[in-house]
């Protein structure tokens, strides 16, 4: 049964030029900060940055729990901030990680877009890191995940 950290970032938050550095889809772990790239990045921006609202979040978190059944997946954990959400799911079929994880981000766009209006929430795709094992698996849900300061809920878990 594969299990995955699906990521998220809002549209136009994680720039180039953020001082942690910043992520690119081509390129595996964090980059450093770059002005030009940020520069370059806002030029071809179509529309504002986004920064979820704790409403949006709850949203987003709640969009999630309620699509396990539609898209057939296990939610283990996810943290919501107001740049990017993470999710751990697994599935017991053969569907590509890919799928899975664009099938559930549809799912919080088209939420999104019917409660606050439509726009780019999301950059484009999103990442997703296959969980190693079971001690790989405790520690997001342990520590990584809400070590997040964001909102954060777990299997067991009967409310936000």
């Amino acid at each position: 049964m594969p299990c995955y950290l699906f990521t998220w970032h809002t549209y136009g938050s994680w720039m180039p030029d953020r001082p942690r550095g910043y992520v690119r889809r081509d390129h595996d772990g964090v980059m450093p900060t770059d002005e030009t790239a940020a520069a370059a990045y806002r030029e071809r921006m179509s529309g504002a940055a986004v920064i979820w609202s704790p409403e949006q979040q709850a949203l987003i978190l709640e969009t999630l729990r309620n699509a396990t059944e539609p898209l057939a997946y296990r939610l283990h954990a996810v943290a919501v901030d107001p740049t990017h959400v993470h999710a751990l799911l697994s599935w017991n079929d053969d569907r590509d990680w890919k799928g899975l994880r664009s099938s559930a981000r549809h799912s919080m766009t088209r939420k999104l877009n019917s409660t606050f209006g439509k726009r780019d929430w999301m950059s484009r795709g999103g990442s997703g890191k296959r969980v190693k094992d079971q001690a790989h698996f405790e520690r997001l849900v342990a520590g990584y995940l809400p070590g997040h300061h964001a909102l954060f809920w777990k299997e067991g878990d009967d409310k936000l």
